[in-house]
């Protein structure tokens, strides 16, 4: 029931709300319907003037038109729900929509930058200072109270709107106040212990990573204080420090003391033995003192022998000889015993040693038998010894070279080796194979190598023209073209031979250089005057005209050669007869005492085999030259390596000590420095090779590269019977020469699985390349570590063929790993010895590195006497603006309502209701005054009736005027 009233009256407003909207239409329609009545009007009156008079009527319908829109657009407006027009006639207008707008995206804008944070970056002069204390024990506990004291005075000096932290580190990290005050910070570490988790480590690394969180983003310039030895044994390197590099300033404070005792670092072992060869283990060990220990060697758990050395002070790296074992991995041990026969822990090291099968060596000399050859098979290997003339042309295919692990060519020069036997060799070193080539006076560039295919496996060049421009020459060759040059083997005479040799030469020399050509035989006749070598067309008209007939005479030619060579000219001179020396009789004496008056040096060929051989030998040791003798088919050959020598002086003799330049692990166990040589050849490196040793004015002694995927290296010195008398009688020279044929030779497997370690503060860091059958790199491949507790480590793949990983040690002594594919079969196996007493064995602070890391981040050294307080420089402080952001929104908001309340209406139809109710009153005062006026001229006709109000009259005259009113209407719409 209670229900009805409500249903009545909203019927009764919906009602009422229709006949509203209806009556609305229809006033609407009514004044559409007379205003398009006007128009219409307007239309045909237009229509009916002159056509020079209708421009003010054009005016007045445009102006009408106008009118009539805009009404159209207000009665609509009126006549639609939820719109509401301005009073006063002023709806909202675009400028103040547009003001609006502005008013509501600002205040979207400042809400959203709030939410963001943003910040305000304003010039500050403040920093933040965190101190790293190292409390390690490398670190004594007297060090450790000067680096308290010390920090306290930078803490003292620090501004009071500075921020300062202080970490106490070693193996780990340690707050022992967070960014503060620095008041507040000096009284906190005055009286807090120092102390770190894991004290017998050292994490550099870590420390400096918690410093840099602790930074806040706009709080000050960021620079941290470190107090450290800067000795790191764990976390890993340091590295480049690319986290503080250009951000955070590092001022180092260098603290400690050397250690007292005998600490190791390692044991050093080749990648590969051979089963009976002498090694070289490379101790390295550091003492507080001079002092002589007893070191013992065990092999797999054997004792195989003992030694007295003497270690220095400080640092000091050993070499203890070792003979290895079987084939096999095998466990190498090191324990030393002090002077006072008690046991030094601390000393001993460990390593593994992998022995693979006897090595197999192929030595070629021109010169049997060979000290080389002897000094490898001292060294456990197995040698051929073979004479190069014989058999170079026999053994001259791959796959017979393939069973040697290295090739040795001793003083070979290449004109002994067939065009077939040279390519072989290549095919050879290509497939993995090693070559050693060593110097003498046949071989590199006196030997013809220039411009060969054997040149091309080298890592020197033999060409070193370019090195030697002051040595211009002024060759002569004096030719016998007597009948018996005429003569010949194989369809080719011997002049033939010699003029082929004599344009080969040619081409081989400086174009400034002069050369000529003197014929004789009865008599001398100029073949080719002394012409520069750039003239090469001359040179190969004049070589046409060298005929054979007459008889010889020799002499007639030397006395020609003296007139040729007459002149003071600064330049160097050489005559070289080709001849067999079958000649009259004369002084030939005098006329080489003449030559060499005037600085001309002599060469004989005697070619053939019915030779005048004393006769050529006398000319060439009188002349200061050298004698050779050939046949038709290696007289080029001669020619040109003789014209090489003479023009290029690439044998260099005196004292010449070598000069390391590019360490090498087969370098190790030899003297430092070593002893001189007596000479070598010169040569020029070439641009990818690593030269080992070098001398004089930097000329490559021993230089190697790959080729392929062998080895090859060159010394330029010979192998001990001219220029390396110092060294052949020594210990060290079969080590040297066993350890350079071991790393040349393929016996490290060109496939599979290799791994490389490395031992980086107390972490083990394995490198590891797959490569496959055919030698190529295999990348994207699965690869899993295992160390001795069984713990597995995935290896990550940083480079094409190429794997990492870092494996942290946990305790000190002799670390396995097994690197393994995981859906494969290829393994092999890795270790790294972590020497114990790893914070101890370090000599006192290491100054280069605090240097370097202060240098490389902007900061600078200071002193545990001095600490100065880091420089406070200027920064962007970074002010949030939330708080202010939030503020001007909500004002903004507000502004935003008043406005739009104030000029979109509500104010003005209040103001306009208020306008029309008071206006009213006046009326109805007015109205009720006037009634009063009538009451009072009518008071004697009507009765006055005292007890009814002015008010109560009015009302009720009112309602009486509006029900005649209805009625009237009622009776205007009846009619």
């Amino acid at each position: 029931m209670a229900t009805r009233p409500l249903a009545r009256a909203l019927t009764a407003m919906r009602t009422a709300v229709t006949q509203t909207m209806a009556r609305r239409l229809q006033t609407t329609a009514g004044n559409f319907r007379a205003m398009i009545r006007r128009f219409r009007a307007m239309v045909l009156k237009y229509k009916a003037m002159a056509p020079g008079s209708r421009t003010t009527a054009r005016r007045l319908i445009r102006k009408f038109r106008k009118k009539f829109i805009r009404r159209t657009s207000l009665h609509a407006t009126a006549g639609t729900p939820g719109r509401r027009t301005p009073a006063g006639g002023k709806p909202g207008g675009s400028p103040a929509r547009q003001y609006l707008t502005c008013l509501r995206v600002t205040t979207a804008v400042l809400l959203l930058l709030a939410l963001a944070g943003a910040v305000l970056p304003l010039p500050s002069h403040r920093q933040q200072v965190v101190i790293l204390l190292d409390v390690s024990e490398s670190i004594d506990r007297r060090e450790q109270e000067r680096a308290r004291r010390s920090a306290l005075r930078i803490l003292a000096d620090l501004s009071a709107r500075d921020q300062a932290a202080v970490v106490a580190f070693a193996g780990g990290q340690r707050i022992l106040t967070p960014p503060v005050t620095p008041g507040t910070a000096a009284a906190i570490l005055a009286g807090a212990a120092l102390t770190a988790p894991d004290p017998d480590k050292t994490n550099l690394q870590g420390a400096l990573r918690l410093a840099e969180t602790m930074f806040v983003a706009g709080a000050g310039a960021p620079c941290v204080v470190l107090f450290s030895d800067g000795r790191a044994t764990a976390g890993g390197e340091v590295g480049a420090f690319a986290p503080f590099a250009g951000k955070v300033r590092v001022y180092t404070v260098p603290v400690g003391t050397p250690a007292a005792g005998l600490y190791t670092s390692g044991l050093e072992l080749p990648e590969i033995a051979r089963p009976g060869e002498e090694i070289a283990a490379g101790w390295r060990v550091f003492s507080s003192r001079g002092q002589e220990v007893t070191v013992g060697l065990k092999i797999n758990g054997q004792a195989v022998g003992t030694r007295r050395v003497k270690v220095a002070a400080g640092n000091n790296r050993l070499q203890l000889p070792l003979i290895a074992p079987a084939s096999g991995l095998a466990r190498v041990e090191l324990e030393v015993t002090g002077e006072d026969g008690r046991a030094l822990p601390m000393a001993g090291a460990a390593g593994l040693l992998r022995v693979g099968v006897p090595a197999q060596v192929l030595v070629l000399t021109a010169d049997p038998p060979s000290p080389l050859a002897a000094a490898l098979r001292v060294q456990g290997m197995t040698v051929t010894e073979e004479n190069v003339t014989a058999f170079a042309g026999t053994h001259a295919t791959p796959v017979e070279l393939a069973s040697y692990a290295v090739v040795v060519l001793e003083n070979v020069p290449a004109y002994a080796l067939t065009k077939e036997y040279q390519d072989s060799l290549g095919d050879y070193v290509a497939g993995g194979g090693g070559l050693l080539v060593t110097g003498g006076d046949k071989a590199l560039g006196r030997g013809e190598y220039y411009a060969s295919r054997l040149e091309e496996l080298l890592p020197v060049r033999t060409d070193t023209r370019q090195r030697l421009l002051f040595d211009r020459m002024k060759i002569l060759f004096l030719i016998d073209q007597s009948g018996s040059m005429g003569e010949g083997v194989g369809g080719v005479s011997k002049q033939e031979a010699a003029i082929a040799g004599l344009l080969a030469a040619a081409e081989g020399l400086n174009p400034w250089d002069e050369v000529g050509i003197l014929g004789f035989a009865d008599k001398a006749e100029w073949i080719l005057p002394f012409t520069t070598v750039g003239d090469g067309k001359a040179i190969q008209t004049a070589v046409r005209r060298v005929g054979a007939s007459g008889g010889t005479e020799l002499a007639t030619g030397m006395e020609t050669a003296i007139r040729g060579f007459a002149g003071a000219e600064a330049v160097r001179r050489h005559m070289v007869i080709i001849s067999d020396g079958m000649t009259i009789p004369a002084d030939f004496a005098e006329l080489s005492r003449r030559l060499r008056e005037m600085r001309v040096t002599i060469t004989t060929i005697g070619v053939g085999y019915d030779i005048n051989e004393p006769l050529l030998r006398d000319l060439a040791v009188m002349g200061e030259g050298e004698f050779y003798r050939a046949d038709e088919a290696h007289l080029p050959q001669i020619i040109v390596a003789e014209t090489f020598r003479v023009t290029r002086e690439l044998i260099q003799e005196g004292i010449f000590p070598p000069a390391q330049r590019i360490p090498a692990d087969f370098l190790g166990g030899l003297p430092d420095p070593l002893p001189p040589v007596a000479g070598y050849l010169r040569t020029k490196a070439k641009q990818t090779a690593e030269v080992h040793l070098e001398v004089g004015e930097g000329d490559p002694l021993l230089a190697a590269w790959r080729y392929g995927n062998g080895r090859v290296a060159v010394f330029t010195a010979d192998t001990g019977r001219r220029w390396l008398s110092a060294w052949i009688h020594r210990q060290f020279y079969n080590r040297f020469f066993g350890q350079l044929v071991r790393f040349l030779a393929r016996g490290v497997p060109d496939e599979g699985i290799r791994v490389f370690t490395a031992l980086e503060a107390g972490t083990a860091r394995l490198v590891v390349e797959a490569t496959g059958p055919d030698r190529r790199l295999r990348p994207g491949l699965q690869l899993a570590a295992r160390d001795g507790q069984g713990a597995t480590f995935r290896l990550r793949e940083t480079a094409a063929g190429r794997y990492e990983t870092v494996i942290p040690l946990d305790e000190p002594g002799l670390h396995l790993f097994t690197v393994y594919e995981i859906n494969g079969e290829d393994w092999n196996t890795g270790w790294v010895f972590n020497p114990p007493g790893l914070e101890h064995r370090q000599a006192g602070p290491d100054n280069a590195f605090l240097n370097r890391l202060s240098t490389l981040t902007g900061g600078r050294s200071l002193t545990l006497e001095n600490p100065e307080v880091p420089e406070a420089l200027w920064s962007w402080r970074l002010v949030p603006l939330r708080r202010i952001l939030i503020l001007l929104a909500l004002i903004l908001f507000v502004a935003e309502i008043i406005y739009r309340s104030s000029f979109l209406g509500q104010p003005a139809n209040a103001w306009a209701a208020l306008r029309t109710w008071w206006r009213r009153q006046q009326l109805a005062v007015e109205e009720m005054t006037k009634w009063e006026t009538d009451d009072k001229k009518t008071v004697d006709t009507k009765e006055y009736l005292p007890d009814v109000s002015l008010s109560y009259r009015y009302l009720a005259r009112r309602r009486k005027t509006r029900g005649g009113e209805e009625e009237e209407k009622d009776a205007s719409g009846h009619e």
